[in-house]
């Protein structure tokens, strides 16, 4: 499986093939049911549940009682339950700490990962070739639809780019199985270049939702009330406690950097820690990469891997403003 293809060395994967499907093993699943389900889920998430609608998902974020993130997710409904679809590295630890109370609430939470397909299609066809599986598919107004049992995403990106949920042992239809199939190093890429976090367990409980852009992409609700770390995450917000934030970087690095990879900046003769990287995707040398960073951190300078000596990476624009977007 090659992402020759995808090469890093044209801005905005101007060599994205037209069409590409890619099994997102790293994608995981928790399903919130039961009669208390929303309730519930209200007093430990950053987002407001109560204002999901169907036919759409939400970002958000499950904090300690420090505000530090445990896990980032998307949640969306389906049926009777929520699904919360998240990194499958922070999942273990978030998904403990969500059961700790809802033996004192009418929800039940389980990990459903096994129980789903989870596939990333992407390229300029994507659209088209959906069309000719499924007779409706999401867009920027109605963010998730019902297929066969599954559900279909829709994330917004520079190429078109869907999300496929399937039960377990369901076939995927024959034009998307007989399209090209690549790595979900790609789908990785995308979402970097979207600006979307993942937490690795390094840098699990070491930032609030802010530093990870959360406001932006419309995880954070300042009025729904109290939930785990609200105090913390509303003080950021109302005292400007806040001095970090989660940037792009591009440039040359190896395909082995990992999360929670320290970042230094150019100063003079010199090298200073800047960050740590969150996560980071390299082909042939040319690479992009999240980090999180002084929220001053200048565009005009020069940043390396700390393990790699030769590594250079700038500062890229992020896809979004950083003003509040409330869910």
């Amino acid at each position: 499986m090659s992402l020759a293809a995808t090469s890093l060395e044209q801005s905005n994967n101007k060599l994205l093939a037209d069409i590409v499907v890619a099994p997102l093993n790293s994608l995981a699943i928790t399903e919130i049911s039961g009669e208390d389900r929303r309730s519930y889920l209200q007093g430990q998430v950053t987002c407001d549940v109560n204002q999901l609608l169907s036919g759409h998902y939400q970002w958000g974020a499950q904090c300690d009682f420090k505000g530090k993130v445990w896990t980032t997710f998307l949640l969306s409904e389906n049926a009777e339950t929520l699904l919360m679809l998240h990194g499958q590295a922070s999942q273990s630890p978030a998904l403990a700490e969500l059961k700790k109370f809802a033996a004192f609430a009418k929800a039940e939470i389980n990990d459903q990962t096994e129980q789903w397909q989870r596939f990333g299609i992407m390229g300029d066809k994507a659209t088209t070739l959906l069309k000719t599986c499924y007779s409706k598919l999401p867009d920027s107004n109605e963010t998730v639809v019902a297929c066969s049992d599954g559900l279909i995403f829709y994330i917004p990106s520079p190429k078109p780019r869907y999300l496929l949920l399937l039960p377990t042992g369901a076939v995927l239809p024959a034009p998307l199985n007989a399209a090209p199939q690549e790595s979900e190093q790609l789908w990785q890429l995308l979402d970097i270049e979207a600006g979307y976090p993942n937490l690795e367990p390094p840098l699990i409980q070491k930032y609030v939702p802010q530093m990870l852009n959360l406001q932006a992409l419309g995880g954070i609700s300042f009025k729904k009330g109290c939930y785990i770390g609200q105090e913390t995450v509303a003080r950021m917000k109302y005292l400007g406690k806040n001095k970090r934030t989660m940037f792009i970087l591009q440039g040359n690095f190896g395909a082995e950097v990992q999360a929670g990879s320290e970042l230094e900046q150019a100063t003079n003769d010199s090298w200073r820690p800047a960050g740590l990287v969150l996560s980071a995707v390299s082909i042939n040398g040319s690479g992009k990469l999240l980090a999180v960073m002084p929220s001053d951190s200048s565009a005009d300078s020069e940043y390396r891997i700390k393990t790699e000596a030769d590594s250079r990476v700038t500062i890229a624009p992020l896809p979004y403003p950083l003003a509040e977007q409330e869910s």
